[in-house]
């Protein structure tokens, strides 16, 4: 007489596969849901960037108080071929600008 029979063997398998399948259902840890929470939670995602709004204010409003620094610069160069026939002394003006400005 054999330990197992044919029916016994397929409630064996069916059993064991729902356990292991239990067990990977299982595996998520408390820090796992939280962060799909965090990540998929319109309300908590809003709260969040509330929060850092908030935080932010206080430098704003601190950014009128601090020095402002503006630099700029230009640099203009002309080279100009004039016709020798109506000016045979000039020849080719060449001409250079440089411009800095710091406020």
């Amino acid at each position: 007489m054999p330990l197992l029979n044919q029916r016994s063997i397929k409630t064996l398998a069916v059993s064991i596969t729902l356990f292991l399948a239990a067990q990977t259902a299982w595996a998520d840890s408390l820090n796992d849901i939280y962060q799909a929470a965090l990540q998929n939670d319109p309300v908590l995602r809003a709260a969040r960037a509330s929060f850092n709004a908030e935080r932010e204010a206080k430098n704003i409003s601190r950014a009128a108080l601090l020095p402002r620094l503006s630099i700029s610069g230009d640099y203009t160069e002309v080279e100009q071929n004039e016709n020798a026939l109506t000016s045979p002394n000039l020849g080719l003006i060449d001409s250079e600008t440089t411009a800095y400005n710091a406020t």
